[in-house]
């Protein structure tokens, strides 16, 4: 069973061109508008298309979260010190940001699709990973900062994809939990997800 994320129709792309514009966006910050084709192919109906868009994209990102951390992070997070650019540069963090989000929510929610999912895994466990290493980049000194908003949003939707991520939580479980924090934020998340499911049904005996 298939679920998660609009498909899209790419009719002709291939892996080879969807890796090439991955290196390009690599390669310079002047295609870094190339990643609204790279973010629409990963959506693609042909899975292996979409898989190389997933890993290419989720690489962009780690790319740019290592180097360029206030591009793909609001403002908001980081201290007014650590902002920095004109109205024009500010207005680009925004944009790249916009995509950021967009991309997260379509892997959030393709985790759910059997053919693509262990990808989406990955790449997210990816982002979690430099999203936290970014951080401490830009802020050195500051206290170690885990990127629980993503995470919890990974566990929320293992916990509550039923059948659709059965083998993917064994995967996860095999992969990720063997680092002291990502259990601890494991057993957090979880307490917080079964809190949440009881008091929707909770709710939804009220109503």
């Amino acid at each position: 069973m298939e679920s998660g994320g609009d498909s899209e129709d790419n009719d002709g792309v291939t892996v080879d061109d969807v890796m090439g514009i991955v290196t390009k966006v690599l390669e310079s910050e002047e295609n870094s508008n190339d990643i609204v084709d790279i973010i629409q192919y990963s959506k693609s109906h042909d899975h292996t298309v979409a898989m190389a868009a997933i890993q290419g994209i989720c690489d962009i990102f780690c790319n740019w979260l290592n180097y360029h951390y206030d591009w793909c992070i609001s403002s908001r997070v980081l201290p007014s010190s650590h902002i920095k650019g004109d109205s024009l540069s500010l207005q680009f963090n925004e944009w790249v940001q916009t995509k950021y989000l967009l991309t997260k929510k379509h892997l959030i929610e393709s985790l759910k699709n059997t053919n693509i999912q262990e990808c989406c895994l990955s790449g997210l466990m990816k982002l979690v990973k430099w999203e936290g290493l970014g951080y401490q980049q830009v802020t050195p000194g500051n206290p170690y900062h885990f990127p629980n908003s993503l995470f919890s949003q990974i566990i929320y939707n293992l916990l509550m994809g039923g059948e659709n991520t059965s083998n993917l939580i064994g995967q996860f479980t095999e992969d990720f939990l063997t680092y002291d924090d990502i259990i601890y934020y494991v057993l957090q998340n979880i307490t917080s997800t079964v809190n949440v499911h009881l008091n929707k049904q909770r709710s939804g005996r009220h109503d």
